[in-house]
């Protein structure tokens, strides 16, 4: 509660990997999965959770279904994010020190980045009926975003992770405005698909 923060890990050992390089604000998990006890716990802290599990697979997977349960409890949080990184805390710095671990730790992500980095990276999006949910979802967060660096790049990656064209995702975005979620829009999905190389993309999502 002192530091304002606490980081939630995966195990025992991430928790000494991160005292030895100086952070202290730790607690670990044990596993993959957060119960409605440890919930209550980390409510009591009043404290930033930073939810940091390991970079393979199991633990990305983890992190969405804890970043789904603190964002339903209201509990203030964000997420560490390497993306590409598979390592644990123990393995980095045994692997690459101390500086290195501290570094890691100090990539914080919100919780809407951190799912589209986890559709980029870890989940790859096989129908197009799943890549319309993804965007549908991550549409609002994109048109909240100021106009600028940040919005181009977020807008980017959403195209990337949909497989559908940028421009196109642009022309949904003033439709987007004041709507939060999947399943806020009126879904009238129309496909155009290009002759030559035979990609679905979307000519209009919503009306």
């Amino acid at each position: 509660r002192h530091e304002g923060y606490v980081y939630l890990l995966e195990g025992f050992m991430d928790v000494m990997a991160l005292d030895r390089c100086g952070i202290s604000s730790t607690v670990a998990l044990c596993g993959t999965s957060l119960t409605k006890e440890q919930i209550d716990l980390l409510r009591k802290l009043r404290c930033e959770v930073r939810v940091c599990l390991d970079g393979d697979a199991p633990g990305q997977i983890g992190m969405m279904k804890i970043l789904s349960l603190l964002q339903k409890e209201k509990i203030p949080f964000r997420l560490v994010s390497n993306p590409g990184d598979e390592r644990d805390p123990d393995d980095i710095l045994q692997e690459s020190g101390a500086e290195a671990l501290k570094e890691a730790m100090g990539h914080l992500v919100d919780p809407s980045d951190f799912a589209l980095s986890f559709y980029l990276n870890t989940k790859k999006l096989e129908t197009v009926e799943d890549r319309e949910k993804v965007l549908r979802k991550f549409l609002p967060y994109c048109a909240s975003l100021p106009p600028g660096i940040q919005k181009e790049n977020y807008l980017a990656k959403l195209a990337k992770a949909t497989r559908f064209e940028p421009e196109a995702i642009r022309a949904l975005l003033p439709k987007a405005n004041g709507l939060e979620g999947e399943g806020s829009y009126e879904e009238t999905p129309v496909y155009r698909r290009r002759k030559a190389s035979g990609e679905t993309s979307v000519s209009k999502l919503y009306r």
